[in-house]
């Protein structure tokens, strides 16, 4: 099920991010749309045997120019860089050399426990 509701500014969404860095933080590259230019990443916290289904910060990547990203890693702690671009603001998201993306369209962040997929029509 896709989120009702997305955090859209940047500093909000970096404020987000640093709330789930560090050693005990797990990204994963979860769903890339070639066609569509659009990355989808996950981070999670991992939990012991039995605990609930734990909440998932999603990251939305929309317009993407350039990706690369390992399938899943630990300690994260991930940047997001506004620069100026031919048509506008471009965003440029790292985590060292395990994530890179350069996108025209500023990240969105939501908080979810449910697995997301690029079903329903984009934000």
């Amino acid at each position: 099920m896709w989120p009702e509701h997305w955090i859209e500014g940047l500093a909000d969404v970096q404020k987000e991010l640093h709330r789930w860095e560090g050693a005990d933080s797990v990204a994963q590259g979860w769903a890339y749309s070639v066609s569509h230019s659009q990355l989808l990443v996950r981070f999670y916290r991992q939990q012991g045997v039995g605990s609930p289904s734990p909440t998932s910060l999603w990251l939305y990547l929309k317009d993407c120019y350039r990706v690369s990203f390992h399938d899943i890693w630990r300690d994260v702690h991930v940047r997001i860089e506004e620069r100026p671009g031919k048509f506008g603001p471009e965003f440029i998201v790292t985590d060292a050399d395990r994530l890179f993306v350069h996108c025209g369209v500023r990240p969105f962040a939501a908080e979810s426990s449910e697995c997301l997929r690029f079903e329903r029509p984009a934000i």
